[in-house]
């Protein structure tokens, strides 16, 4: 069993960094998780005494001013802990240090790290127990463009007993849809938003949607979603373009549109994914929009780990996606979103589209959305 010991430093985004921490990291089998990535439990990162799981970690490459006022550009592992937030592990001999202040963010270098190469990446090692394990050199499946579609932490999703926060939705509960009426929590999934998430060009910044974006109540609230979650479009445009009533886009393709943006969500927030017996419309915060759909990309997006537990409830994913059935409205390419809203028509995203709203589960199940 893996046992060694790093020199951290608390993520303090652009403020300075404090002093670096002692982090004992313990593990059942060679591989440093990769966003879930992993085929034994998560690592443990010991600090103070106390045990924090990792939920992910990788190599991220950070630029950075140090308190002397030197602008430096290196790799550190970047790792995410379940109670204990981000940690930031530079490299032996890094001029990273107390004070530091982080100043622009690049791409991941890599995931999925084997226990041996952070000791040699950060220098640890003070003590360490290898027992026999099976290597894994498969990279992690995460991609950027081909992210599941995720609700941020805090987004309140309509049931038949109210709305309820995503994050604590658990298998077995009930989400209302716009047509099968209320329906079964198959699956859940999380993850921890990136650090960098919000900075320009970053593909993985979640999308905010702002109160009343789509109408009145439509959102009630702001909502964050990732960037691929798709969104409800309706209205007589939609019709005379595609020949359908209701279409989803993509929430990054509508960024620019009524103040949709790319924005960061507070610190710690997690994405969160549900899966349904089928692909649904659902109310999030009032706003229209899917529930996960497991096709190709999506499940490629997904951890081993992830993929396993989701494969475990429901197997037939696994021998082929497509049995899960088709998408619940037609789904435009972000192509198709912008020839929608070209400038001169972006008003009609909320001025020409009638209020839609989920029905009372108790009068009308199976009733359509209102306006749809």
């Amino acid at each position: 069993m893996p046992r060694y010991t790093v020199k951290s430093y608390e993520f303090a985004k652009d403020a300075p960094h404090g002093e670096p921490i002692k982090v004992t990291i313990s593990d059942d089998d060679a591989r440093l998780d990769g966003l879930g990535d992993d085929e034994g439990e998560r690592e443990i990162a010991e600090i103070d005494g106390k045990a924090f799981p990792i939920e992910g970690s990788g190599i991220y490459r950070l630029t950075f001013v140090t308190e002397e006022g030197e602008k430096v550009t290196e790799d550190m592992v970047v790792s995410y802990t379940d109670g204990h937030g981000w940690l930031l592990t530079p490299a032996e001999g890094s001029k990273f240090g107390e004070g530091a202040r982080i100043v622009e963010y690049h791409e991941y270098e890599s995931y999925g790290l084997d226990h041996e190469k952070l000791e040699e990446f950060a220098g640890g090692g003070e003590e360490r127990d290898d027992g026999d394990h099976d290597d894994d050199d498969d990279d992690d499946d995460d991609d950027d463009d081909d992210d599941p579609v995720c609700f941020v932490t805090g987004t309140e999703i309509s049931t038949p007993s109210g709305p309820r926060r995503v994050e604590d939705l658990r298998p077995g509960d009930l989400v209302l849809t716009a047509e099968q009426g209320p329906q079964p929590v198959l699956w859940v999934g999380s993850s921890p938003v990136p650090p960098h998430a919000g900075r320009r060009g970053n593909k993985t910044a979640p999308v905010l949607i702002p109160a009343g974006a789509f109408g009145p109540g439509q959102p009630h609230r702001a909502l964050h979603v990732s960037p691929q979650h798709r969104l409800v479009l309706w209205g007589w445009r939609v019709t005379l373009a595609f020949g359908t009533s209701e279409v989803l886009a993509p929430a990054h393709a509508l960024t620019g549109t009524r103040g949709i943006r790319a924005e960061a969500p507070p610190p710690g927030a997690r994405f969160h994914h549900i899966l349904l017996p089928m692909h649904a419309i659902i109310l999030a915060n009032g706003l229209p929009c899917e529930s996960l759909f497991p096709g190709g990309q999506a499940l490629a997006a997904l951890g081993r780990r992830a993929r396993a537990r989701l494969f475990a409830v429901c197997p037939s994913l696994a021998a082929d996606p497509a049995l899960y059935g088709p998408t619940a409205r037609p789904c435009l390419s972000p192509r198709e979103v912008a020839a929608l809203l070209s400038p001169r028509d972006m008003r009609w995203l909320a001025n020409d589209a009638t209020q839609k709203t989920l029905p009372d589960p108790a009068r009308a199940p199976h009733q359509r959305i209102a306006g749809g």
